[in-house]
C-alpha cells in the first residue's frame, strides 16, 4: 500500500521491519530491491538482489530432491 501512494520513505521502513523479522522473505527482499532501484540505490539494490538469487537457488535445490 505504501508502494502504491508512493511513500518510499514508509514502504522502505516497513519491508525494513519485515526482514528484521526474517530476513529470507523473499518477496520483502525483491520488493525492496525494486524500491531501492526506483530510488537510484543501486549498490544496496544489487546485494538485496544476490540474497534474492541465493534463496532461489536454495528452493530450486530443495525441490529437485
Amino acid at each position: 500500500a505504501q508502494l502504491a501512494a508512493d511513500s518510499i520513505g514508509a514502504a522502505e521502513e516497513c519491508l525494513r521491519q519485515s526482514l528484521e523479522l526474517n530476513s529470507d522473505n523473499f518477496e520483502a527482499l525483491s520488493l525492496l530491491a525494486d524500491l531501492l532501484v526506483r530510488d537510484g540505490r543501486y549498490f544496496e539494490a544489487r546485494a538485496l538482489a544476490e540474497h534474492c538469487q541465493t534463496l532461489d537457488a536454495r528452493g530450486s535445490q530443495q525441490d529437485s530432491r
